[in-house]
């Protein structure tokens, strides 16, 4: 992790490399577009785990069985990732907009977002990158818990001035 540590900053969120053009009546920049995107890609991958999970009393075999945690786990990995690109738009285009409340609720649902990825690598540790893709890589939830690490600290202090005017009833 240390060796990882370079700073991945993303000063604007302006996704336009690769962005085919935008359809005639299109109201929505390339960001807009790429979060409602995600946004859609995790609504879909999380309707499919849920059908996946009521699919287990379906199960007659135990090969059955063991076919459908495989495609479930698959499935959750889809829309855990799908969740955080879509987390991470949300917070590009909140932050570039100023709007540190949006900001604030998108970064508590990205860390319960990865405190729930944490428990999928637990049960399925041949997705980890270091079993499934040559190279060198940290394990997972070694990379989360520096993630979660960072989501605190920012928490932590965009909370406490997010509430500095308030003032009680």
């Amino acid at each position: 992790i240390e060796a990882t540590r370079t700073c991945l900053a993303i000063d604007h969120f302006s996704p336009c490399g690769g962005m085919p053009q935008l359809l005639p009546g299109e109201t929505r920049g390339a960001a807009e577009i790429i979060r409602d995107e995600y946004g859609l890609a995790t609504a879909a991958a999380q309707r499919a785990l849920g059908c996946l999970r009521q699919a287990a009393a379906l199960s007659a075999t135990a090969a059955d069985c063991a076919h459908l945690r495989e495609e479930t786990v698959l499935t959750e990995l889809v829309y855990r990732t799908n969740r955080a690109c879509w987390n991470t738009a949300r917070w590009l285009i909140a932050r570039d907009a100023g709007d540190t409340d949006t900001m604030i609720v998108t970064a508590r649902d990205e860390r319960e977002n990865a405190l729930d990825a944490v428990e999928l690598y637990r049960q399925a540790p041949w997705l980890d990158y270091p079993m499934r893709i040559d190279g060198k890589y940290s394990p997972a939830a070694d990379m989360i818990a520096e993630k979660m690490k960072l989501i605190d600290r920012w928490i932590e202090n965009h909370a406490i001035i997010a509430n500095q005017g308030d003032t009680p009833c």
